[in-house]
C-alpha cells in the first residue's frame, strides 16, 4: 500500500528506500562498536562479578599516582544492573 501511494504522489519508492537503507547502515557503523563495548561490560559484570559486596571502587585519572588519602568512590551494595 504504501509503495502503491508514493508512486500515485510522484515519489520513487524505489530511491526513497535505498535512501532509508543508506541512512540506517550509517547509523548501524557508526553505533556499532559502542553498542558491542556495552554489552560486553554489562555481560562482564553479572557473569564474571568482578566486585565483591563491601568492594570500594575508586576512579582517577590513569596518568597520576595514587594518592595515600585515597580517591572519591563507591561502595559495592548490590551487583545488578
Amino acid at each position: 500500500m504504501g509503495c502503491v501511494f508514493l508512486a500515485i504522489i510522484g515519489i520513487d519508492p524505489g530511491a526513497l528506500f535505498g535512501a532509508l537503507a543508506g541512512v540506517i547502515v550509517g547509523f548501524s557503523f557508526m553505533i556499532g562498536r559502542a553498542a558491542s563495548k556495552y554489552f560486553e561490560g554489562m555481560l562482564m559484570v553479572l557473569i564474571r562479578r568482578p566486585y565483591e559486596i563491601g568492594d570500594r571502587i575508586a576512579i582517577q585519572e590513569a596518568e597520576s599516582a595514587p594518592s595515600s588519602n585515597g580517591a572519591p568512590g563507591w561502595i559495592v551494595k548490590d551487583v545488578t544492573l
